[in-house]
């Protein structure tokens, strides 16, 4: 097998001998050293391998003997070599695609993203390509502990995250935040300030007051304090419990577009498709105008070979025709949709909430109504804060 492959790559030829002087021939072309394979009697003819190096001191023995020699056929790359210098487009082509292949290395073929749910991760996908993370990105511009830290900032139910690159995938690793467990009745605690406000009425039923009627305070302020200490000094951590209703002010914005564009979807639609390479869509349609504005539906099957992802995907697009038809609303219009959104915040946002008195401010700008509420409301602002077990009594 080893000695195949190596006359393949030096290259050989079968060839034919006919006339007079074969035997001398032969005995002197194996005295000189040169090796000869296959070598069988067909009639006044024989045939045989040799290898293109030593061929040509073959032929000028042969020559010299009165001896004919023809080449049937020729094997091995130094042959194939030749017919490809003929066909300069596949070495161009060959070169080409090597250097491609060695250039695509630097780009980000696929993202992998583990345990995070698909609503989450195509939110964290839509974040990460904001900041240059997506298929095609080129990888030495990618400083992966900056970008993690700054998506760490943007997305908030995301306590941690790892940006692992190998090789042309990137693989990230998230940890969702643990909502804290609701404290237990005999955990201790203390009740702080949830929002500032003004204490209108405290009614504690745990723990030591900390805040006065009438007096101001701050969100994280302490109003109830779960460690007491009795008569004789012995201190103890309890569980704090009160109703602390005070004095807050609220303020909401809701903006009203008074141009106003409306859709109406026809039955009319059309699918088109495209290869995505590298980030880079290859449309499969000559056609690229459309009778009518559209609303595309996009859905992309990645290739995948034998669990290998490669940076290749079909792109299917669904196009849902639509025409667009202008409406004007006057600005009393305006308020009253506004204001009718603002019972529905109001409803849902505020129901545990009461609105002592409101504010509101109107403005007008381009085209656009915004109305303020800014709100004196009624409401309890405690808040239950686990004890440390190094806390100590404040007075």
């Amino acid at each position: 097998m080893y000695l195949s492959l190596i006359r393949r790559l030096k290259g050989f030829v079968d060839f034919q001998m006919s006339g007079t002087g074969i035997e001398e021939t032969l005995n002197q072309t194996v005295s000189q050293g040169f090796k000869i394979w296959r070598l069988i009697p067909k009639g006044n003819v024989f045939c045989g391998c040799i290898s293109s190096g030593e061929y040509r001191g073959f032929a000028g023995i042969a020559r010299k003997n009165g001896t004919k020699v023809r080449v049937v056929k020729k094997y091995g790359a130094p042959f194939y070599w030749v017919r490809l210098k003929r066909r300069k487009g596949i070495l161009v082509g060959a070169g080409l695609c090597c250097f491609l292949l060695l250039l695509s290395q630097n780009f980000l073929w696929s993202i992998e993203i583990h345990d995070y749910g698909e609503k989450d991760r195509a939110f964290l996908t839509e974040v990460m390509e904001d900041y240059g993370i997506h298929v095609g990105a080129y990888l030495p511009g990618l400083d992966c502990r900056l970008l993690q830290q700054q998506i760490l900032m943007e997305i908030e139910d995301i306590s941690w995250m790892a940006l692992n690159r190998k090789g042309t995938v990137l693989e990230v690793e998230v940890s969702e935040k643990v909502i804290p467990p609701e404290i237990k009745e005999s955990s201790p605690c203390n009740i702080i300030a949830k929002r500032d406000g003004q204490v209108v009425h405290i009614e504690v039923y745990g723990g030591k007051g900390m805040v006065e009627e009438k007096e101001a305070v701050s969100k994280g302020d302490l109003l109830v304090s779960g460690i007491t200490e009795n008569d004789v000094g012995i201190v103890r951590q309890i569980h704090a419990d009160a109703k602390v209703m005070a004095q807050t002010h609220r303020k909401h914005t809701i903006t009203f577009d008074l141009h106003q564009e409306e859709k109406i979807f026809l039955d009319q639609g059309d699918t088109r498709y495209a290869i995505e390479i590298l980030g880079v869509t290859i449309p499969l349609y000559v056609d690229f105008s459309l009778p009518f504005p559209s609303q595309v539906k996009t859905e992309e099957t990645p290739v995948s070979v034998l669990g290998n992802t490669y940076p290749v995907s079909l792109v299917k697009e669904q196009h849902q025709f639509y025409q667009t038809k202008q409406i004007e609303y006057t600005k009393a219009e305006g308020e009253a949709l506004i204001q009718k959104a603002f019972q529905v915040y109001e409803q849902e946002q505020m129901k545990e909430i009461a609105i002592l008195s409101f504010e509101e401010k109107i403005s007008e700008k381009d085209g656009k109504l915004s109305i303020t509420r800014e709100y004196l409301c009624e409401e309890d602002i405690a808040a239950k804060m686990q004890l440390s077990i190094n806390e100590t009594p404040k007075n």
